[in-house]
């Protein structure tokens, strides 16, 4: 049972994989390999609290599991658990000294903790100690900070000493495409396909990463096949389907594309992005509107800074009557987005529910002008026909 979950789980199907790795543990309860093979496919699929229930048994089984502890630091920090995450990582420290695994995770909870100095101070340790890992965390750093070219040189440097290295490059391609250098991200992507060809799970995140620039040149049809076969070789992976679901949206594919925000959600439902694309189709294509809310709130309150969340909650507003509400949100918006159409246009039928058909009619004009997508602008040259012929 224990092999054949880390099959699947080494195929990409991690669903497959924690059914097999689970019954291994009721077959042998006091194994400890197959519990932590468990936790760490629980952990890679975000299911940080039956994770951590069972990084607590194994512990009970085997006080003082280095490998427990550490995925016990991971967890409550993934869970937000902070206090309780620091305290488990200095018992690392007094146990474990100045390992680099310790090391490492100390650098991501500085990380999740917004302190950048420390966290850059532990990934550094962590490096000098011999782990790779800290190394590309300082990287991450780096192009969150906008600093990309301190990025691209500390990755090239490290590609330049170890060519072979896969999570380097692919590093290395990120950082190139952060930097406004598409090309450069590509071509090096495409130089590690045949690296990858026979583990599905790597094959599939380069797939993606492919997809995701294709698809911001505007190549959607390239970049939507990328995304299918990487669907394909792990068909239980959240961010693929969401990439799925985002290029056919793009394409006019809602049907298809509402399907595969559905198991994405299924699969990870603290999702702003997922959450507030499904929650805009639900509400634009006259569906349940009280869930269409429910996942716009949860959304907005996973990301408030996001106008886009914004937007489809004023949206919603608008499609349940709540005018006054939604007139609130598209002032401020227009003021925050001057140049989206589909916000002027929003704005308009807000104002048109209102009954200020003049600024409507305004709305309408910015929105056609600055170019709605083909079925919304049919829309609004309709609305507007009817607001003049008042």
């Amino acid at each position: 049972m224990f092999q054949l979950g880390r099959s699947f789980a080494l195929a990409g199907n991690p669903g497959m994989a924690q059914h097999w790795l689970a019954e291994a543990v009721r077959i042998a309860p006091g194994s400890i390999p197959p519990r932590l093979e468990l936790i760490r496919v629980l952990m890679a699929t975000d299911q940080y609290g039956e994770a951590l229930a069972r990084i607590e048994f194994t512990l009970e089984i085997e006080p003082g599991n280095y490998e427990a502890e550490l995925l016990k630091a991971a967890a409550l920090r993934l869970l937000r658990r902070y206090d309780q995450a620091g305290e488990a990582l200095a018992s690392l420290r007094r146990r474990f000294g100045d390992s680099p695994d310790v090391l490492l995770q100390e650098g991501l909870y500085y990380a999740a903790r917004e302190d950048t100095r420390q966290a850059e101070d532990a990934f550094r340790r962590s490096h000098q100690r011999g782990s790779l890992r800290g190394l590309l965390a300082i990287a991450e750093l780096r192009m969150a900070e906008g600093k990309l070219a301190e990025a691209q040189r500390l990755l090239a440097e490290e590609s330049a000493r170890n060519p072979d290295n896969l999570a380097v490059r692919s590093m290395l391609a990120q950082a190139a495409a952060l930097a406004g250098r598409p090309e450069q991200a590509v071509s090096i992507y495409e130089q590690l396909r045949p690296a990858v060809e026979r583990d599905p799970r790597s094959k599939a995140d380069l797939l993606t990463r492919l997809g995701e620039l294709y698809r911001r040149r505007n190549e959607s049809g390239r970049a939507l096949a990328l995304f299918e076969e990487a669907n394909q070789l792990w068909p239980d992976n959240a961010s693929i389907l969401q990439n799925l679901a985002v290029t056919l949206d793009m394409a006019g594919q809602r049907e298809r594309a509402l399907a595969f925000y559905e198991r994405s959600l299924a699969l990870r439902g603290e999702n702003a992005v997922v959450l507030n694309n499904l929650a805009f189709h639900i509400a634009d294509s006259g569906g349940d509107l009280e869930r269409a809310l429910t996942y716009a709130q949860r959304a907005r309150q996973l990301n408030p800074a996001s106008l886009d969340c914004l937007d489809t909650l004023g949206w919603i507003y608008v499609k349940k009557g709540l005018v006054e509400p939604a007139l609130d949100i598209y002032r401020d918006l227009v003021r925050q987005r001057p140049g989206d159409a589909g916000v002027h246009y929003h704005f308009a039928v807000a104002l048109h529910r209102k009954g200020d058909t003049e600024a409507a009619a305004r709305h309408l004009h910015l929105a056609l002008g600055r170019g709605l997508p083909a079925a919304q602008a049919a829309e609004a040259r309709r609305l507007l026909a009817e607001v003049k012929a008042r």
